[in-house]
């Protein structure tokens, strides 16, 4: 990979009667992301989330299920299947959900591209 390129740290000049004062440049800090910005969720009360989760997307939800095993004990239960079927009602023309599957397993086979029973790809 090629080295990145150095950004100048030049210096703005004011006009000559301010020309004593010379103000650096702005620089900008080279961060990976907004790490912990969402840190403080898990300590936000239950209806609040319970409000912010049935107007998510569907995707959304279950990628968030994904992220650590307090959401995903929380979303992932059978007392949690209120909140899924909201959040898939938000989403048009959805077919229902068959009786023999969950609704985060038809999420899963309906908006992402890989296959969790054969641990393969398939597009």
């Amino acid at each position: 990979m090629p080295p990145r390129k150095r950004t100048k740290n030049s210096q703005i000049s004011l006009p000559a009667e301010e020309s004593a004062q010379v103000v650096p440049a702005a620089t900008r800090r080279n961060l990976r992301g907004r790490r912990g910005g969402l840190k403080d969720m898990l300590e936000m009360p239950l209806d609040v989330l319970m409000g912010i989760f049935t107007f998510m997307h569907p995707r959304d939800l279950l990628n968030l299920a994904r992220t650590n095993t307090a959401f995903r004990t929380f979303l992932l239960e059978r007392s949690a299947q209120q909140l899924w079927k909201s959040s898939m009602a938000h989403v048009g023309d959805l077919p229902p959900c068959p009786t023999y599957m969950s609704e985060p397993e038809y999420i899963n086979l309906l908006f992402f591209t890989h296959c969790h029973v054969r641990i393969a790809s398939w597009m």
